[in-house]
C-alpha cells in the first residue's frame, strides 16, 4: 500500500501545472458527487415514516375531476 501511495505522488509531481489543475478538477467533482450522493442517501431514508395509503389517498383526492390514468392510455 505505502509503495502503490509512492508511485503515485511520484506520478502527480511529474505533472505539468495544466495536468495537476485537470487532476484537482476531477478529484474536487468525485468528492461533490460523493457528498451528493451521501445527501441522496440519507434523504431516500427519511421516507420510513411515510404512510402510502395515506399518500395514495391524497394524491387522488388533489388531483383535477373527472382526471383518471386510464384516460390517458393510448
Amino acid at each position: 500500500m505505502a509503495t502503490e501511495l509512492k508511485r503515485l505522488l511520484k506520478e502527480i509531481k511529474g505533472l505539468n501545472p495544466e495536468e495537476r489543475e485537470k487532476l484537482k478538477r476531477l478529484l474536487d467533482k468525485q468528492s461533490a458527487d460523493d457528498h451528493g450522493d451521501e445527501r441522496f442517501e440519507r434523504a431516500a431514508g427519511s421516507w420510513g415514516d411515510l404512510d402510502e395509503e395515506e399518500f395514495t389517498a391524497q394524491t387522488y383526492a388533489n388531483r383535477i375531476p373527472g382526471l383518471h390514468i386510464r384516460s390517458l392510455e393510448l
